[in-house]
C-alpha cells in the first residue's frame, strides 16, 4: 500500500474540513512534496465506511451457510439409541462456503490495494456427535467449530485477517422409517451461533479497518435419504432464520509514515489532523422478524451421498445452494457410527 498517497489525501480533506488549522495549504502540499506524495485517484473515507457495511452484511448473509454444511448425515434419522446396536457416531467435517466481496473490493480499491477478491470461500473444520433418542423416535446433534487466520495474506505489506467459529445443535424426527423400499423421510429443527471478525491491518500501524458479526440462526429442516448397499444418497431442503450484530471501524494515523523533521513541521494541530477513525456497532439484536431490505432468512437446497466402509465409518459429501442469496457452500465429513 502507498501510504504516502493516503498521508496526502488526507491531508487535503482534513484542510477543508477543519477551519481552525493553523498551517497554511501551500505549507502542507510543499511539505508532502518533499516526501515525493502524490494524491490518489480514488481514496474516499465515505466509501471505505459504506464498503466495511457491505461486508459485514456479507458476513451475515454467509453464516447460515458456513453452518448448513455442518453436522450434516447422509441419513435422514440414525435410529434409536436404545438398541442393538445403539445408534450413535461423530467425527469431523471440512467444508466451505461462498463470501460475497463486493464490499471488501471496495474498501481494498479506497485503500489504494490491488487484489482480486471476487473469489473467497470460507473453510470450516468441525467436530460433531450424533445421537440416538430415547423413548421416542428422534436423533440429536451437537457441533462446534473455531478458526482463526484461515484466510490471512499479505498485500503489498498489508495483512488481510478473518476468524471465525460456530456452535449448534439440531433435533430430527423421521416420518417414515426405512424399510424394504420405503426411503427415511424427516423433519428437524436447530439453533445455531456464529461469531467472527475480519481485519486489514498496514505496516507500521498506518492504517487498520475491522468487521464483525454475530449471528444466531434457526433451522427447519426436510430430509429424504435411501441406503443402497454401501452407498446412501440424500436430497433436502432447509429454511433459517437469523437475528444478528454487526460492527465496523477504520482508523488512519499519516504521522507514522513521516520523520521527526516533517512532524515538528506539522505541530500537534497538524499531526492531529492526519489522525481519523469511523466506528459502526449495531448494538443489539436484529431480533427475528423478518426482514425484506435486508433478508434475515434464507431457503437452502442441499444433497449429497454417504459411502459406508471399514464396518463403521462413513464419508460424506454435501453441497448446498442458499436460493436467497445465492450462495454456494458444500462440504466433506468422516465419521465413526454405529
Amino acid at each position: 500500500m502507498n501510504s504516502k498517497k493516503l498521508l496526502a489525501f488526507m491531508l487535503l480533506v482534513s484542510v477543508f474540513s477543519f477551519s481552525t488549522f493553523a498551517l497554511d495549504l501551500g505549507d502542507i502540499t510543499d511539505l508532502l512534496s518533499d516526501t515525493n506524495a502524490k494524491n490518489p485517484a480514488t481514496f474516499n473515507t465515505e466509501n471505505i465506511s459504506t464498503g466495511l457495511d457491505d461486508f459485514t452484511f456479507s458476513l451475515i448473509k454467509t453464516a447460515p451457510s458456513t453452518v448448513s454444511h455442518q453436522n450434516m448425515w447422509a441419513s435422514s434419522y440414525i435410529g434409536q439409541l436404545l438398541d442393538l446396536p445403539p445408534h450413535l457416531g461423530g467425527g469431523v467435517s471440512f467444508g466451505m462456503a461462498q463470501l460475497k466481496t463486493e464490499g471488501l473490493a471496495t474498501v481494498f480499491k479506497e485503500m489504494g490495494l490491488t487484489y482480486d477478491v471476487k473469489n473467497l470461500f470460507l473453510p470450516t473444520l468441525t467436530f460433531d456427535v450424533r445421537i440416538g433418542g430415547l423413548l421416542i423416535p428422534f436423533d440429536l446433534g451437537v457441533h462446534g467449530m473455531m478458526i482463526k487466520n484461515p484466510l490471512e495474506f499479505n498485500i503489498q505489506e498489508t495483512v488481510f485477517s478473518i476468524d471465525y467459529g460456530t456452535v449448534g445443535a439440531d433435533i430430527r424426527i423421521p416420518l417414515i422409517k426405512e424399510e424394504g423400499a420405503l426411503p427415511n423421510l424427516s423433519i428437524g429443527a436447530g439453533y445455531a451461533y456464529s461469531k467472527g471478525n475480519a481485519g486489514i491491518n498496514v505496516k507500521e500501524g498506518t492504517a487498520c479497518v475491522s468487521a464483525g458479526y454475530e449471528s444466531q440462526i434457526l433451522q427447519a429442516t426436510v430430509q429424504l435419504s435411501k441406503k443402497i448397499l454401501i452407498v446412501e444418497p440424500f436430497v433436502g431442503l432447509r429454511g433459517t432464520l437469523s437475528s444478528n450484530k454487526r460492527n465496523w471501524s477504520w482508523n488512519y494515523d499519516g504521522t507514522k509514515v513521516l520523520d521527526a523533521k516533517a512532524l515538528e513541521s506539522l505541530g500537534e494541530e497538524g499531526q492531529a489532523l492526519l489522525k481519523e477513525t469511523k466506528t459502526f456497532d449495531s448494538g443489539d439484536w436484529s431480533g427475528f422478524a423478518f426482514n425484506k431490505e435486508d433478508p434475515n432468512y434464507t431457503a437452502q437446497i442441499f444433497a449429497g451421498i454417504g459411502i459406508d466402509f471399514l464396518f463403521i465409518a462413513q464419508g460424506t459429501l454435501n453441497v448446498s445452494y442458499d436460493l436467497v442469496n445465492q450462495i454456494w457452500a458444500g462440504g466433506l465429513s468422516l465419521r465413526v457410527k454405529f
